[in-house]
């Protein structure tokens, strides 16, 4: 081995060194600004998760970055992600300044602001401008029209409830029919038979 090949190794591990430190060190400032936004640090060390993350603390939605592999859509991506790292900015207190030093050096950004005394100022943008629409599960309930409330015309007073105490009773209801063949008529009166009268009593003989 002579003395190039050692250079050119050297120089190849110091290279891998410096991006392994610079990479541990991002990953940690990072993490602080995720934890002062309400995030968990540990997506700071997930190089794709780090970046979905980033879309939605700047209220973009996370499916920009399947834009990011699309060569067409890719740009149109980048430009959004540098929006929601300015929202971001925004939440912490800066302004576009530190989205240009994102641009320029990202360990640099994320160490200032995540070692620095920036904190969340509870600044948000609005749904119209950013297009970040949250996730809300889908219920039964929700899938169910409302119903529209009926107007009360003008001039007409909606008529009061009666009380049950004061409502009508119900009507009775009809007997049961009973199946069967009808009976007959009762006989006239006239046609009824009666018994014959009782003869008069003979008449008593004169005393003598």
């Amino acid at each position: 081995m002579d003395e190039s090949s050692g250079a050119a190794i050297a120089v190849v591990v110091v290279a891998v060194l410096l991006g392994l430190g610079l990479y541990v060190f991002s990953s940690i400032a990072l993490g602080k600004v995720f934890l002062k936004l309400g995030e968990q640090a540990w997506k700071a060390w997930v190089p794709i998760v780090n970046t979905i993350t980033l879309l939605e603390l700047g209220r973009y939605s996370a499916l920009w970055v399947i834009g990011m592999f699309i060569p067409a859509a890719n740009l149109v991506a980048l430009v959004v992600f540098i929006m929601a790292v300015n929202n971001v900015n925004r939440r912490l207190g800066h302004g576009g300044g530190f989205t240009l030093l994102y641009l320029i050096s990202f360990p640099i950004w994320a160490g200032v602001l995540g070692f620095g005394k920036s904190v969340d100022t509870g600044w948000m943008p609005g749904i119209a401008a950013t297009g970040y629409v949250p996730f809300a599960p889908v219920t039964l309930l929700s899938l169910a029209p409302a119903q529209p409330a009926v107007p009360t015309p003008v001039g007409h007073n909606a008529a009061p409830s009666m009380p049950l105490a004061s409502m009508p009773p119900a009507p009775p209801a009809p007997a049961a029919q009973f199946a069967g063949p009808p009976l007959p008529p009762a006989p006239p009166a006239a046609f009824l038979a009666t018994a014959p009268p009782a003869p008069p009593a003979p008449p008593a003989p004169p005393a003598p």
